[in-house]
């Protein structure tokens, strides 16, 4: 019995060693534990972290990828081509006291022309156009002067012409010098609005040089010409040499941007008197040989031009004269024309106005090329131009151009020729 109680009290005063030693191992293995998960949240955070990263590689490569596929398929040409264009739609009433009844036509003009980067030095031009069928020496042949469609003819199909298809070589070695070959736009210079002796839509065809130069507020122009008119097999051909010069000096110390701008031209045509007329076999206003059908004045031309600009609170004002005289014809040998334009058509809201008064006597220019609107076109004619013109919104304009003119100016009676346009534009 001894014994027994012996044991009991033995273990009683054992017991609480063992009990403590339980805990102190439970604590260690919490600690551990604690430990153990927070490692692995700071694993889980960094594969978080690196998956992201990589994600965002991805969306980078596929980005690049993408932008490279899209690139393989935009061929590089098109980063040195530019496309342009228009479309005109025009309503038009012509009152010619030479014929019994008055004129309503409509009519298109749509133009389409790309501009080619060849390299640093040459570009290329090319151009199609709408126009009317005339006869040009027997052939059939879109109008030298205007690209204007009537719209007639039972809705037949209309005819494209190429109207431009030249180079333009601009050494970089000579800035400022521009050499062109083909049929161009006109290269002429002229003060603003004038179709004294060039119509709008006149393209030569042959070679021009072109220069400019600035010395300081200063610019030197400076132009050569050498055109084909008529090629002919068998006889001598036609063809035009010119030279122009001009100077436009900007007031630098206005703040109203004045300019002026003065110079001169000489025009000289070759194989013209005696030859038949080139188109239409009319002489468009130049007088006539002795068979009804041919020339019978040359045509060397000599031209004094000048403009002045400036400014009336940021809306853009000029004048400008323009005189032609032939020393080759015998008489009736010069035209002139003054004039004004006020305000620029470019933004939508904006406008602008102009006004010139010309005559051009019946000799004075080569009729063929003049403005093809005034008096009927050609020359032996006089008389007023209006135009106005509205910016309706970014690439689209509204005008209306009104003519008042003489014709036959040299004949008794002279007649009265008046013309109305109506005009919706627009540009890509």
């Amino acid at each position: 019995m001894k014994k027994w109680i012996l044991c009991v009290c033995i273990g009683a005063l054992l017991l609480p060693g063992t009990v403590f030693a339980q805990q102190a191992d439970q604590s260690a293995e919490l600690e551990s534990l604690r430990r153990t998960v927070e490692e692995q949240n700071r694993t889980i955070s960094e594969l978080l972290r690196r998956l992201e990263a990589l994600e965002a590689t991805q969306e980078e490569q596929v980005e690049r990828v993408e932008a490279e596929k899209s690139e393989e398929k935009k061929p590089v040409w098109t980063d040195n081509v530019k496309v342009k264009g228009g479309l005109r739609y025009r309503y038009e009433y012509i009152d010619d006291e030479r014929k019994d009844d008055d004129r309503n036509r409509n009519r298109i003009k749509a133009t389409i022309g790309l501009a080619a980067k060849v390299n640093e030095d040459v570009d290329l031009g090319f151009e199609l156009s709408t126009g009317e069928v005339v006869d040009a020496n027997g052939k059939d042949e879109g109008d030298p002067v205007s690209n204007n469609q009537t719209l007639t003819n039972a809705w037949s199909g209309k005819n494209i012409w190429v109207s431009q298809a030249y180079a333009d070589w601009h050494p970089s070695q000579v800035p400022g010098l521009d050499i062109l070959l083909g049929k161009m736009h006109r290269p002429f210079i002229s003060p603003v609005s004038s179709e004294l002796i060039w119509d709008s839509d006149v393209n030569p065809e042959g070679a021009a040089l072109k220069y400019k130069k600035a010395f300081d507020s200063t610019e030197l122009m400076a132009n050569a010409y050498g055109f084909y008119v008529v090629e002919r097999s068998e006889e001598g051909d036609s063809g035009l040499f010119g030279l122009q010069g001009a100077l436009k000096h900007n007031f630098t110390a206005f703040d109203d941007k004045a300019h002026l701008m003065g110079g001169l031209s000489y025009y000289d045509y070759g194989n013209v008197e005696g030859e038949k007329f080139f188109v239409e076999d009319k002489s468009f206003g130049n007088t006539a040989d002795a068979t009804g059908d041919a020339f019978a004045e040359d045509f060397d031309l000599f031209e004094l031009f000048g403009e002045f600009g400036w400014r009336v609170k940021s809306v853009p004002v000029a004048v400008f004269a323009d005189y032609v005289n032939n020393v080759a014809a015998d008489d009736e040998d010069t035209g002139w024309s003054v004039g004004f334009k006020v305000g620029k058509a470019s933004d939508p809201g904006s406008w602008e106005f102009r006004y010139l008064y010309k005559e051009v006597e019946q000799d004075a220019v080569f009729g063929t090329f003049t403005d093809s609107d005034f008096g009927g076109g050609g020359t032996d004619t006089d008389g007023h131009e209006i135009n106005l013109v509205y910016q309706l919104a970014k690439n689209w304009q509204l005008g209306a151009t009104f003519f008042f003119n003489n014709v036959q100016v040299e004949k008794e009676p002279e007649e009265d020729f008046t013309r109305i346009q109506l005009d919706t534009i627009w540009k890509f």
